[in-house]
């Protein structure tokens, strides 16, 4: 019978051990068919809004924080259990020849955190899982605000290169250069006048190379930060209206504190505390307590069985040291993201405000000079390089609308919500 009941209670302890064990699992493999077979033919923005939900729903960067965030609310989830029982066996046999020459016993001992460190542990655990949801905040500003100025760098990429266009198949303009070609094979006008005409024509055809190989450029990095398949077409049908001159507000630095960069390395901060609080309270002694069977020549016995670690040594003190000093390093990068912030919005607030300070352009005169060519009182050539001028004077008037459109995308990096993302307790 003593037998059987030893049977049982070893099954028992087995099946006890075995309960809070899982099983391995293996991870499926990449399927790159898959993968390659995924794509979207083309991609049209409506707005420049479009091209930033379109990257926050697909950045690679992104979506891997996202894991590992959700890594880090199961972490935390599954923080601050006690730790598992010890279950002992022992058995001895008596030398000297006895009627019962075998003792046995067993034990189990439940390790009772009376420092707390594991409720400590889950706080951190916790507090990184925040810091984590935080720099995803963070990083689809960044994220946005880079779709969004991509895509308006697309849209007057385009937009120049239809001014080149447009200027090129204009009537007046090839009318001019067929009448400059006609004056010189008529000894009317030098070879360098026509050669002037000439050089201007190539070297729009290198603005024409210039802006094709921009764009590619261009969508190929917003392919990338919206993590679209290579092959995708990415078109722009959306108008910008022209930047109207006005004050622009300075940005409040503390208002920056709620950043979430800065909420970020606060919660990093937040997390060292606990770190710290969790090895100093390792320090102390937790109980180990159970109950004792057994048997002694022949009759069973039972009993408690209970004990403590005594920190002589104090052999924590290498951790405490370690997460003190990950402490401080967190304190400083937690100031120094808020100064960072503050100065990056600082920087883009002037930059907005110097680009407003642009004066109108003075007003186009095609019309007077098509006048003027038609009586005579100006040369095809003459003409041909008031054009130049104009069409010149077009393209770095949309190089300030882009850079002033930009420099807005940029600046809503730093705006701050009034909605946080709160946490729950333990």
């Amino acid at each position: 019978m003593k037998t059987e009941n030893a049977v049982i209670f070893a099954l028992a302890a087995c099946a006890a051990a075995l309960a809070g064990c899982r099983s391995y699992e293996p991870a499926a493999a990449p399927d790159w068919e898959e993968g390659a077979r995924l794509r979207t033919p083309r991609v049209t923005f409506a707005s420049p809004k479009d091209a930033a939900r379109l990257a926050l729903a697909g950045n690679p960067e992104l979506n891997a924080m996202r894991l590992r965030c959700a890594g880090a609310a199961n972490v935390a989830k599954e923080t601050g259990w006690w730790e598992d029982p010890e279950l002992d066996f022992d058995l001895l046999r008596i030398v000297e020849p006895s009627t019962h020459p075998f003792l046995g016993g067993a034990g189990m001992k439940f390790t009772i955190p009376l420092s707390g460190s594991n409720r400590t542990a889950a706080k951190a655990a916790e507090a990184y899982h925040f810091a984590q949801a935080e720099k995803i905040r963070a990083a689809e500003k960044t994220i946005a605000a880079e779709a969004e100025k991509a895509a308006l760098a697309i849209h007057y990429n385009r937009k120049k290169a239809k001014t080149v266009e447009a200027h090129e198949k204009d009537a007046g303009v090839k009318r001019a250069t067929r009448s400059a070609e006609r004056l010189h094979a008529a000894g009317e006008c030098t070879l360098a006048d026509l050669n002037s005409v000439k050089r201007a024509e190539h070297a729009r055809r290198h603005l024409r190379m210039k802006l094709d190989e921009e764009r590619q450029e261009l969508e190929n990095s917003l392919r990338s930060l919206a993590g679209l398949h290579p092959g995708t077409r990415i078109e722009t049908a959306f108008s910008v209206a022209p930047p109207a001159n006005g004050r622009v507000a300075a940005p409040d630095i503390l208002s920056l504190t709620a950043h979430p960069a800065v909420k970020a390395a606060l919660a990093e901060l937040e997390r060292s505390e606990a770190e710290l609080e969790t090895e100093i309270r390792r320090q102390y002694p937790d109980l180990k307590i159970g109950p004792l069977a057994g048997s002694e020549e022949g009759k069973g016995r039972i009993g408690v069985v209970a004990g403590v670690t005594l920190p002589l040594w104090n052999r924590n003190r290498k951790a405490i040291a370690e997460a003190e000093a990950a402490r401080g390093e967190a304190r400083l990068d937690a100031l120094n993201t808020w100064r960072n912030l503050a100065l990056e919005a600082g920087a883009a607030h002037a930059k907005i405000a110097n680009l407003l300070k642009h004066r109108p352009a003075p007003p186009g005169e095609t019309k007077c000079i098509e006048r003027l060519l038609d009586a005579g009182e100006m040369t095809p050539v003459e003409y041909l390089s008031t054009r130049e001028e104009i069409l010149t004077l077009a393209l770095e008037e949309i190089s300030w609308e882009a850079a002033v459109a930009q420099a807005r995308a940029d600046a809503a990096r730093f705006t701050v919500e009034t909605i946080s993302n709160e946490r729950t307790s333990k």
